[in-house]
C-alpha cells in the first residue's frame, strides 16, 4: 500500500490535474530536483506525519507555474522547501521571484540544500527566508527536519 501511494505521489501530475478545495488542508511543497532526496523526504515526513499534504517540483520555474494555476484566494501551502542547486531557476532565483510575487510572499520558504556555503545562506534570508537547512546525512536528522518544517507549517 505504501508504495503505491508513494509511486501515486512521486508521479509527475500537471497542476490542472490537482484541484486545490477550500476544504483541503495547505500542504508542504519540495522543490528538489534530485528524484532521490525527493522520494527520501516523502518517505520521513509521511512516516512521521502520515495523512499530510505534500506536493514536488523538480525546479524553481515548475513550482512557480504549479502555484500560479493552483492559487485561487489564497495559496495551497503552508511552506515552500527550496533546494539551491537546481536546473532552469535555481533555489535562489525562485526564492527571490516568491518574495517579489504578492500572492506567494507570506508563504514561509526553508532553503535546504547540501551548501554550507555561508554567503549563500546570508544572502538567502536577506531575500527572504525563513531558514536555511542543510540536508541530512542520517535518519535521526531527517526526522528532525520533518519536524521541525511540520512545527512551522502548524503556525501557517
Amino acid at each position: 500500500m505504501l508504495w503505491k501511494l508513494r509511486s501515486l505521489l512521486l508521479t509527475k501530475i500537471a497542476p490542472q490535474q490537482v484541484p486545490i478545495l477550500p476544504f483541503m488542508k495547505k500542504g508542504i511543497m519540495l522543490v528538489d530536483d534530485d528524484p532521490e532526496d525527493r522520494e527520501e523526504f516523502l518517505d520521513v515526513y509521511l512516516a512521521q506525519f502520515p495523512g499530510e499534504q505534500l506536493y514536488f517540483a523538480e525546479n524553481g520555474e515548475k513550482a512557480l507555474q504549479f502555484l500560479d494555476q493552483l492559487f485561487v484566494d489564497q495559496a495551497p501551502l503552508c511552506l515552500i522547501v527550496l533546494d539551491l542547486n537546481m536546473p532552469i531557476l535555481n533555489g535562489t532565483q525562485t526564492l527571490r521571484k516568491l518574495k517579489d510575487d504578492e500572492r506567494f510572499k507570506e508563504i514561509p520558504v526553508v532553503i535546504y540544500s547540501t551548501s554550507v556555503n555561508s554567503k549563500e545562506r546570508d544572502e538567502c534570508y536577506k531575500l527572504g527566508a525563513m531558514d536555511y537547512l542543510v540536508k541530512p546525512s542520517s535518519f535521526s536528522d531527517s526526522v528532525e527536519i520533518a519536524k521541525k518544517l511540520r512545527r512551522i507549517c502548524a503556525l501557517h
